[in-house]
C-alpha cells in the first residue's frame, strides 16, 4: 500500500469512527471533545495528502476544485453549523480520495462501518448501549444503541450498496443468492425492530434492481439514447418534484394528509420550512426542534435531502450538488457501471425524503466522482457522449 494510500484510508477510519461516535450512545462515555479531536485528526490527514500528495492536477479539474471550494467556503458562512457533514468537511474528504480506487474505499466503508455497525448493535442489546424505544402510532420503534431510530437502518444501507459494489466490482460477477438473502434478512430484522420503513424500502429496490440486472441479466440499462436522458434529468427531476409536491401540500385534502403520513410527516415538515425560510443564494441558518416530545406542531426538522440542501445551502450549492451527482450517474450509464447506475437510482429517491447527498458515511457514492474524473477533460458540452 502507497504512503498517500494508507493516509487516506487511516483519515477514513477516523472520519467513520467519529461518526459512529457522535451519533450513538457511546457519546455519554467521553462526551463531544473526543469526536472533536478525532475529527480533526481525520480531516488534518486529508489535507496533508491533498497539500503534499495529489499535487499533479489536469486543469478542468483544479478549475472545477476550485469553483467546489469556493462555493463550499461560502456556505460555511451561512448555513447550520451543526452537522459534521459540512460542505467544507465533505469536500476535503472527497479531495482527499483522489487517486484512489472506488472498489477500495467501498470495501473499507463496508468493512470499517459494518463492523462499527455490529459493534454498536451488539453493545445495544447486552445493555452497554442504551436500547430504549418509542411508540409511534402504536408500533414500538427501538434505538439500538443510536441517537435515533433510523440511524441504524440509515447506516445499513450503505453497508449493503458497499458490499454488493465491493463483490461484484473485485469478483467480476454477481452477488451469491445466499448473500443477497442474508442481506435481505438484515434488513428485515432492523425494519422489525426499528420500524423505518422508508429505509427498508429503499433496499428492496436497490436488491430487487441488482437481481434483475445482475443476476437475470434483464437489458434495462442498455438502450443507451434512452438512459443518457435519464442520467441527464433525474437528480434535478427528483429535486424539483420533491419541491412541488412540498410547496403544494395541503393538510385538510384527505389525499395529501394520506401521502404524508406514509410518509412519516415529510411534506409537512418541507411544507412547513419551505413557509418559514426564504430560499437563499447561499443558504441559511435552520432553526431545528428535534425533540419528539413537544409534539409534530413544535417539531422542526427538514429530512428530505432536496429541500434541506435548497433551504439551508442555498440555490448555489443545491445547483452544484445536483450536478456532479447527474455527472457521475451519466458516467456510470456511459460506462455500463450497472451496480453504480442502480445505487446512484436508490439514492435519487432516497433523497427525496432522507437527506444522505453530503454524507460519505452513509451515502459513499459521491467518492465514485473521482471514478469518472478522466471524463471531464473528454466531455465536450452540447454534444453529449
Amino acid at each position: 500500500m502507497k504512503s498517500s494510500e494508507l493516509i487516506f484510508f487511516l483519515g477514513l477510519f477516523l472520519w467513520i469512527l467519529q461518526s459512529y461516535m457522535i451519533e450513538t450512545d457511546f457519546l455519554r462515555f467521553y462526551g463531544y471533545f473526543p469526536c472533536t479531536l478525532v475529527r480533526l485528526t481525520s480531516l488534518g490527514l486529508f489535507a496533508f495528502k491533498i497539500l503534499f500528495m495529489d499535487i499533479n492536477y489536469t486543469k478542468p479539474v483544479l478549475f472545477l476544485s476550485g469553483v467546489c471550494l469556493a462555493i463550499a467556503i461560502a456556505v460555511q458562512f451561512t448555513a447550520n453549523q451543526t452537522s459534521i457533514n459540512t460542505f467544507i468537511n465533505v469536500f476535503i474528504i472527497i479531495m482527499a480520495a483522489r487517486n484512489i480506487r472506488f472498489e477500495e474505499i467501498t470495501f473499507f466503508v463496508f468493512t470499517v462501518s459494518g463492523l462499527c455497525f455490529l459493534i454498536t448493535i451488539f453493545s445495544s442489546f447486552v445493555g452497554i448501549l442504551d436500547n430504549s424505544s418509542i411508540t409511534v402510532g402504536g408500533v414500538q420503534r427501538f434505538y439500538l444503541g443510536f441517537d435515533y431510530v433510523s440511524f441504524a437502518p440509515i447506516y445499513l444501507i450503505n453497508i449493503i450498496f458497499c458490499g454488493f459494489y465491493t463483490y461484484t466490482s473485485k469478483k467480476k460477477k454477481s452477488v451469491p443468492w445466499i448473500y443477497i438473502i442474508l442481506a435481505l434478512l438484515i434488513d428485515y430484522y432492523i425494519y422489525y425492530l426499528t420500524a423505518t420503513r422508508l429505509a427498508f424500502g429503499i433496499v428492496l429496490i436497490f436488491v430487487f434492481l441488482y437481481i434483475i440486472v445482475e443476476k437475470f441479466h434483464m437489458p434495462i440499462f442498455k438502450n443507451e439514447r434512452v438512459m443518457h436522458k435519464v442520467s441527464v434529468i433525474l437528480f434535478p427531476l427528483a429535486g424539483l418534484i420533491t419541491f412541488v409536491v412540498s410547496y403544494l401540500y395541503d393538510p385538510a385534502n384527505i389525499k395529501w394528509k394520506t401521502l404524508n403520513q406514509i410518509l412519516s410527516n415529510r411534506l409537512l415538515l418541507n411544507n412547513r420550512a419551505l413557509s418559514l425560510y426564504e430560499i437563499k443564494w447561499f443558504g441559511q441558518v435552520i432553526e431545528f426542534n428535534t425533540d419528539m416530545s413537544s409534539g409534530i406542531d413544535n417539531y422542526m426538522f427538514i429530512d428530505s435531502g432536496y429541500i434541506n440542501l435548497l433551504l439551508q445551502y442555498g440555490i448555489i450549492a443545491f445547483i452544484a450538488v445536483l450536478i456532479i451527482y447527474t455527472f457521475i450517474f451519466g458516467c456510470s450509464v456511459k460506462k455500463h457501471n450497472n451496480i453504480l447506475t442502480i445505487w446512484l437510482i436508490c439514492i435519487c429517491i432516497y433523497n427525496m425524503i432522507n437527506g444522505m447527498m453530503l454524507n460519505p458515511v452513509s451515502n459513499s457514492s459521491l467518492f465514485a466522482i473521482w471514478l469518472f474524473s478522466g471524463d471531464v477533460k473528454k466531455r465536450r458540452f452540447g454534444n453529449g457522449y
